[in-house]
């Protein structure tokens, strides 16, 4: 379940504008040894974090995609995560 926080500005259902243009959306990746956090931007806003056992629990799960390296393989994750995204609702 993706992680967001009124307190801390991201919420599912802000939306400064109705263009939902994929070129606005990006994601973040950070990875050291057994930890991991996956961040959706809209803009320069994020909108969801998914940090380690979470993160990780979002590909055995087969929501996040990710089965090549290089350009391929950051488009198939991005993609992945943004339909995850779309589908619950938080962007």
């Amino acid at each position: 379940m993706p992680c967001y926080n009124k307190d801390r500005g991201y919420s599912p259902n802000d939306d400064d504008d109705d263009d939902d243009d994929e070129e606005k959306l990006s994601v973040d990746v950070w990875e050291e040894r057994g930890y991991l956090t996956i961040r959706l931007f809209k803009g320069d806003k994020q909108v969801a974090r998914w940090d380690d056992d979470e993160a990780f629990d979002m590909f055995r799960d087969g929501f996040f995609v990710h089965k090549s390296y290089g350009p391929k393989g950051e488009a198939e994750l991005k993609e992945s995560v943004a339909e995850y995204a779309r589908s619950v609702g938080l962007i």
